[in-house]
């Protein structure tokens, strides 16, 4: 989210999808040393929460042994409900709902709920997408 859709904003660490996992946790630990990093820094705890590959992920650097790819704002939009953490994402939320241009609050939950057909998410998801989602 700060790195690809909002440049002002601030976080502690970076949820993220990599390989080989082994090597770039590694090679993550020897930047948190150099630069006073917490060693959790960059994590992939993300995945669990991933329903599957965001097909609207855009490639953002593409070298000989390096891609990074972003992923969608309505991927991003649909996976930050389950990963709240007590109003810290509310205006995440809505950022994405503005970059996703969903027509409507029903649409945008619409959307969520069909990102996660067939796999149980927990009824706060819907809370919290309307208490964000509220004045829109």
């Amino acid at each position: 989210m700060a790195l690809a859709y909002n440049q002002r904003r601030t976080t502690k660490d970076l949820d993220e999808v990599f390989e080989p996992n082994m090597v770039i946790y590694d090679a993550a630990r020897n930047v948190a040393q150099r630069r006073n990093l917490p060693p959790d820094w960059l994590n992939d705890t993300v995945k669990g929460f991933m329903p599957g590959p965001d097909s609207r992920a855009k490639t953002v650097l593409d070298l000989l042994a390096l891609s990074v790819s972003v992923a969608s704002p309505h991927y991003l939009f649909a996976l930050k409900p389950p990963a709240s953490r007590e109003n810290r994402d509310i205006d995440d939320i809505r950022e994405l709902y503005r970059l996703g241009k969903f027509n409507s609050v029903d649409e945008a939950i619409e959307y969520v709920a069909d990102v996660f057909a067939g796999r149980q998410i927990e009824a706060r998801v819907g809370f919290v997408l309307k208490e964000a989602l509220e004045f829109m």
